[in-house]
């Protein structure tokens, strides 16, 4: 293939973003939904992109597109291409707009512990002379902090789809909360278990009245279980020292707790939590005029796209 081959053939950005979605999704009408497309626009911009590389990408498997070798490598850097652009535009933004003043945040602890400091620092780097201020509580917390206009920005975990409004939120990434104990505790060693082994265990909840509570208790309840509830908090501070003492069970972040077992302090129990809390979302509110809000969320953003 000559070297210049793809800057004379004018390959075009929505084509890479076909690409890239078919690559995650594997289906020709699921990219067409996302994109809010017809599927024959989707299927002219696939035959596109092999006219334009002259290579072949895709095999069709009923109604699946498997992708070659080329056409694997090829998304890959697609999307590495693209979040390269969505970096640039950021970039050129805040430099433009030479940012400065104070961003409030609202977040909730779980996604503290995710997002921060990697997220805290690239919006250092796009806006050196503006500060942040971090504010943790309950999502139903926040949210009222938002509407009051005490906070710029909630990030939060999803415990009801309809508090994800379009244009004034966005999914940020997926990481559920999972059940840990300490490594010392007797079901620590299990392989496998059902939730009816934990019909006598003692729980390190959320704090009652709020989202986190309410979700944790339709879990259990879905699966027969009243929980004897020993602690209340929303301090991963306090969660993680009182699962290493003690036999207590407890929620944590699927990334932290794979953190944490690696380093051998806590053991992540094999059961389903059927992807609690999984989805942490960004919100703002409407007619906020804050240019730090956009430039925050643009960097979560990034954060979930280098994940």
């Amino acid at each position: 293939m000559p070297s210049n081959r793809f800057f004379d053939a004018d390959l075009k950005v929505q084509q890479l973003r076909v690409l890239v979605q078919l690559h995650q999704l594997g289906k020709v009408q699921k990219v067409a939904d996302v994109l809010h497309v017809s599927q024959p626009a989707i299927s002219k911009q696939l035959r596109e992109i092999e006219i334009v590389t002259g290579v072949k990408l895709f095999e069709r498997i009923g109604n699946r597109i498997e992708f070659t070798a080329v056409g694997h490598h090829l998304a890959r850097r697609a999307a590495q291409i693209l979040q390269d652009l969505r970096s640039l535009e950021t970039e050129v933004a805040a430099l433009s707009q030479g940012l400065a003043g104070e961003l409030i945040v609202g977040m909730v602890t779980t996604a503290v512990q995710v997002l921060v400091p990697e997220v805290l620092l690239r919006f250092r780097q796009l806006a050196p002379n503006a500060s942040v201020k971090l504010m943790e509580g309950t999502a139903g917390e926040l949210f009222r902090s938002l509407e009051k206009g005490q906070v710029d920005l909630v990030v939060c975990r999803v415990t009801d789809k309809r508090t994800l409004k379009p244009g004034l939120s966005n999914v940020l990434l997926t990481d559920p909360l999972v059940v840990c104990c300490s490594k010392q505790h007797p079901l620590a060693l299990s392989t496998k278990l059902d939730w009816s082994d934990m019909a006598k265990q003692d729980w390190i909840a959320p704090v009652s009245g709020s989202p986190a509570f309410d979700a944790f208790i339709r879990l259990l309840e879905n699966h027969g279980l009243s929980p004897s509830i020993a602690v209340q908090t929303i301090s991963i501070t306090a969660i993680i020292p009182l699962l290493e003492a003690s036999t207590l069970i407890g929620l944590l972040p699927l990334s932290m707790a794979k953190r944490l077992a690696l380093e051998q302090r806590i053991a992540i129990l094999p059961l389903d939590t059927d992807n609690l809390l999984g989805q942490i979302s960004a919100h703002w509110k409407s007619g906020d005029t804050n240019p730090l809000t956009g430039l925050m969320t643009d960097c979560l953003k990034e954060f979930n796209q280098r994940r």
